[in-house]
């Protein structure tokens, strides 16, 4: 493992460069600090968060073999821990602790984005079926001008103590945290505390929003060989859908924090599809972000403009009215 030296303001890479094969990195801060900006060195530029030593970044351009979402500047005179594509695996091998670390990282990352997500659509939602009735001196005004300004981090979590680590028929001759259930059994049920993740072995899970009620509505459906259910890994967050195991039945891993090193000494392959998949629900949602934030910004601009907003964005404003907010995202 290699160990750089930053001064502050120093670039660590940039947004957009794909770096050759042997030259990409999974970065961890020794000491100092780092920030992560877009559309870094232009008018445009917004910072999307601080780190801290101890922190991993630039993971997801390792793991996917894609460009850097941002830019990575030190804040501070920075030590920076650089691991490579070709001895990134090697090292999760030898050091499986390291995983639970990567997971925990960009677990959080999805937690605190999806709330900050979350918000953003409602606040468009709520502008517009309402306008802005309030005023610049309002709320309303008052989140939308915060998420012009990109640094939004709110949301609830409701915790309530439910049995879901009791649920499902166990299937040790497959693995310890293997669970079989049956047509139309309920995995994890939306509002409760979660503490797991889970790998379709076989079988299909529908997931839902008000699962059981009169309003009920499938989310997604998914199958064999799919990741869900990430959240279980960060906090214990409360669910915020519910997973019921379709047709005849599904048989299903799970996958806990505590798992997470035996899991990367016993089938790193299995290690290595998790953290593309992680990967992959945090590089779409940060998109996804991005563009709800331009969205409010669009309103914004518009609004201090005297002008009303162009065809196109009054109809990307109206698909945010008639967003379903049920979960899509994290659960």
């Amino acid at each position: 493992m290699e160990t750089r030296k930053y001064s502050k303001g120093e670039v660590i890479f940039k947004e957009d460069i794909i770096e050759a094969l042997g030259h990409r990195f999974c970065y961890q801060l020794k000491s100092g600090a780092v920030d992560i900006v877009v559309n870094y060195d232009t008018t445009e530029a917004k910072k999307l968060t601080s780190l801290k030593p101890g922190a991993y970044f630039g993971e997801l351009a390792l793991i996917e073999g894609c460009s850097h979402s941002a830019t990575a500047v030190a804040s501070e005179d920075s030590e920076v821990n650089l691991i490579n594509d070709l001895e990134f695996f090697e090292l999760v091998k030898k050091d499986p602790q390291m995983v639970v670390e990567l997971v925990n990282n960009i677990g959080g990352r999805l937690r605190t984005l999806t709330n900050d997500y979350m918000d953003v659509c409602r606040t468009l939602k709520e502008y517009g079926a309402n306008g802005l009735v309030e005023g610049k001196s309002g709320s309303l005004w008052k989140r939308l001008f915060k998420f012009s300004n990109i640094y939004a981090k709110n949301g609830k979590v409701v915790r309530t103590i439910e049995p879901e680590l009791s649920r499902g028929t166990p299937m040790e001759w497959i693995s310890e945290n293997a669970r079989y259930f049956d047509h139309n059994e309920i995995i994890f049920k939306e509002g409760e505390e979660s503490h797991c993740m889970y790998y379709i072995i076989s079988g299909d899970v529908g997931i839902y929003a008000s699962y059981g009620l009169k309003n009920q509505k499938l989310v997604t459906s998914l199958r064999g060989g799919n990741f869900f259910g990430e959240i279980g890994l960060v906090g214990n967050a409360a669910r915020s859908a519910s997973a019921v195991a379709l047709k005849s039945g599904a048989t299903l891993d799970r996958i806990s924090m505590d798992g997470l090193a035996d899991l990367a000494t016993k089938n790193p392959a299995k290690v290595n599809l998790l953290l593309v998949y992680l990967s992959n629900r945090l590089r779409s949602l940060t998109n996804d972000y991005l563009k709800a934030c331009k969205t409010a910004d669009d309103v914004i601009r518009s609004v201090e403009d005297g002008e009303d907003l162009s065809v196109s964005d009054a109809e990307i404003l109206k698909a945010y009215m008639e967003m379903e907010l049920m979960g899509n995202y994290l659960y």
